[in-house]
């Protein structure tokens, strides 16, 4: 007490306002999105399963995939009923100063990533890559899928996978991919997923995820009837 008295009121008080913005910070950093079914039934989100389920086994506790899910949710759903009862005396300030922590920063949160693979066929050929970072490039799309809000479209989340426009931009892919190449008949967008390796050991593909094939004349079919049609 004598040392606090010693210091004065304001250092003290600061100190407190400072902890107080710091606690408001964190929790607003936390997801306010509650976790659906959706959100597990993606790649990302079963794997999550899957390594809960494992681990509870490590355990010597039994669960099912759906148990898993289902308990998930609900301790998902009361975190974020602490967390807003945290933040709702401090809201009115957060909206007025606009500093909300409602976004993901540095989610990669493991040794895996992905990356795109657009490829093409011909009517009687095997499939031929035409682009995937930092190697092929056939057909000049590197700077269009490098920009950073197309990769947000494609790029998966760690629960809720690709963007909803994750299709559309497959759509817009493959025409570009059918204007290139007039004996292409077919595109294939897929996302591989990847150990980024260590010093040690080397990047090694986990397989893939998201993919989708389209064909030119399924594309010529949808444009011919337009919007709404």
């Amino acid at each position: 007490m004598a040392t606090l008295a010693g210091i004065g009121v304001w250092p003290v008080a600061r100190a407190g306002i400072i902890a107080c913005v710091l606690v408001v910070e964190c929790a607003s950093a936390i997801p306010g999105r509650r976790l659906t079914d959706q959100h597990l039934a993606t790649p990302e989100g079963e794997r999550v399963v899957g390594a809960m389920q494992q681990a509870l086994s490590v355990l010597r506790v039994e669960r099912s995939r759906d148990v898993i899910k289902l308990e998930l949710i609900a301790v998902a759903g009361r975190l974020i009923d602490v967390r807003n009862d945290m933040l709702s005396p401090f809201q009115g300030l957060l909206d007025e100063l606009g500093s909300h922590q409602g976004w993901g920063l540095f989610q990669l949160s493991s040794r895996e990533c992905f990356r795109i693979w657009v490829e093409a066929r011909g009517r009687s050929g095997d499939w031929t890559i035409v682009y995937r970072p930092h190697a092929e490039d056939r057909f000049g799309l590197a700077p269009w899928l490098r920009y950073r809000r197309l990769r947000g479209i494609y790029n998966p989340r760690i629960l809720s996978g690709v963007s909803g426009q994750y299709d559309g931009l497959v759509d817009w892919i493959a025409r570009r991919v059918f204007a290139a190449d007039p004996a292409s008949t077919q595109a294939r967008v897929r996302m591989e997923r990847m150990d980024r390796g260590t010093r040690e050991q080397p990047a090694r593909s986990l397989g893939f995820d998201y993919e989708r094939v389209r064909a030119r004349d399924e594309l010529q079919r949808s444009s011919s009837r337009g919007p709404g049609t």
